[in-house]
């Protein structure tokens, strides 16, 4: 099994990550500001992502929108 894949917005001080657990197919979404204070986060299945965004599930998963 390997390591989540995760993808982080902001800098040292304040931000938010989002990590994508394949073996689980689920997203954990959590922040942090000023250095160290958590903001709690969520888990939520790629799936129910996609569809609360309005993405289809197959179109998200299609080879053709990853970038070379």
């Amino acid at each position: 099994m390997g390591l989540p894949k995760s993808i982080q917005f902001g800098n040292e001080s304040s931000g938010i990550k989002v990590e994508y657990i394949k073996s689980r197919d689920v997203l954990c979404i959590f922040g942090w500001y000023d250095h160290c204070v958590g903001i709690e986060g969520t888990e939520i299945s790629f799936y129910e992502f996609c569809e609360k965004l309005g993405i289809k599930h197959t179109e998200a998963r299609d080879d053709k929108h990853k970038e070379n």
